[in-house]
């Protein structure tokens, strides 16, 4: 008669055979939906970084202004005719600039990255001085009441000097590039008098390194060429975010 085997009941506590490795000890058992933990946790440390940043920086309504154009400029929304700070700058600086009856002496141009002023030499200096003219401090002047109306003080004001390709002779001035750079520094030092904060001011000197690009066959003589790149542009232009 033979003996009855003992049976063997699994219940939930018990463990299958299959599952023991090698050596006995258990294989690891990874789900497939681990990955949403960690992906949790980085957007969770991303939004905390985020909130950190916005809530100590300083809230700019220039710099607000200045991205609407940037999106509007970006999505050709060109059916928009509310004013965005560099058109609405633009269209007042020409105004000032038919006031003054300056046409020929300055230009108004509009870039993507802001308005820039051009003025001949002659508009602001003598033959060879950097010294701004007393009548011509009237201009600066105007440009800067612009500004200063618009509440754009934010932006940065950027001066560029340049000078013809003809080496100057001045003990004063040994190069082009010495010329170039008192020019551009003293409209700085005129803007700073007149209230604009030094911070957005920049003085920058080219002397003849960036010539104009002029058709050679065109009908400018050589003199006409040397007034053409002797000038002093002021960029008024958005500043590094």
């Amino acid at each position: 008669m033979s003996k009855e085997e003992p049976s063997i009941h699994q219940d939930n506590n018990s463990f299958d055979a299959d599952s023991l490795g090698r050596g006995g000890e258990f294989d690891e058992v990874v789900s497939e939906d681990d990955w949403l933990f960690t992906y949790a946790d980085m957007i969770t440390l991303l939004l905390t970084f985020f909130v950190l940043i916005i809530s100590v920086s300083e809230v700019s309504q220039t710099k607000i202004e200045i991205l609407k154009e940037s999106m509007n400029e970006t999505l050709l929304l060109t059916e928009n005719k509310e004013l965005t700070p560099f058109k609405d700058l633009s269209e007042k600086l020409d105004k000032v600039v038919d006031d003054l009856k300056l046409n020929n002496q300055i230009e108004i141009s509009k870039k993507a990255e802001g308005v820039y002023i051009e003025l001949k030499d002659k508009v602001l200096y003598h033959t060879g001085s950097a010294k701004v003219k007393e009548v011509s401090k009237k201009v600066l002047k105007e440009l800067v009441k612009v500004v200063r109306e618009m509440n754009l003080e934010d932006l940065q004001i950027e001066v560029s000097g340049y000078t013809d390709n003809l080496p100057i002779i001045s003990k004063q001035y040994p190069s082009n590039w010495e010329l170039s750079a008192h020019r551009a520094t003293n409209v700085v030092k005129y803007f700073i008098a007149m209230g604009i904060s030094p911070r957005t001011l920049k003085a920058v000197a080219y002397a003849d390194s960036r010539q104009k690009e002029i058709d050679p066959d065109g009908d400018l003589s050589p003199q006409e060429i040397r007034n053409l790149n002797r000038r002093i542009v002021i960029g008024i232009i958005r500043p590094l975010l």
